[in-house]
C-alpha cells in the first residue's frame, strides 16, 4: 500500500489512511515525512501497527524501529572528502564514491514493549535497543 503526500500538512492524514489495511508502515527518507513523524508514530502505536523508518530519530514515541547507515559516519566521510577540496584538491580529480556502511536498526524500546512484539533472537542480537 502507498500514501501520498504534497506536503507535511497531508503526512497525518495519509498514514491514518494506512492504518488498518498494512501489517506495518515504512517511512522512507523524505524529509516532508519525517517532519510529520510525530504524528504518523502516535496514530501508528494507538492502532498497534509498527512503524519503521529510514533515517529518523529512533527515540521517537510510537516509533517501531529505524533503518539505514550511521548517518555520522555517514556525515564524517562526506567532511573528509570536503576537506580534501578545501585543501587544494582538484573537485573533479576527487574520486565519487558510495560509502561502504553497514545497515543497522534502532529498535525504540518503549514502543516495542507497548506494542508486545517479541523480537527474534538473531534480531535482538543483531540491533540497538533505545531507550
Amino acid at each position: 500500500m502507498e500514501a501520498t503526500v504534497s506536503g507535511t500538512a497531508d503526512v497525518a492524514q495519509a498514514s491514518r489512511s494506512l492504518l488498518g489495511r498494512s501489517d506495518a508502515i515504512l517511512l522512507g527518507p523524505d524529509g516532508v515525512v519525517i517532519a510529520g513523524l510525530d504524528g504518523v508514530a502516535a496514530a501508528a502505536l494507538a492502532d498497534g501497527t509498527p512503524l519503521y523508518a529510514v533515517g529518523a530519530d529512533p527515540s521517537t514515541p510510537g516509533l517501531f524501529a529505524t533503518m539505514g547507515p550511521d548517518y555520522p559516519e555517514l556525515g564524517t566521510a562526506a567532511g573528509n572528502v570536503a576537506v580534501e577540496v578545501l585543501q587544494g584538491a582538484d573537485p573533479g580529480a576527487v574520486p565519487f564514491a558510495a560509502p561502504d556502511l553497514e545497515l543497522q536498526t534502532q529498535i525504540n524500546g518503549a514502543t516495542l514493549e507497548q506494542l508486545g512484539i517479541e523480537l527474534p533472537a538473531d534480531v535482538a542480537a543483531e540491533s540497538q535497543i533505545v531507550g
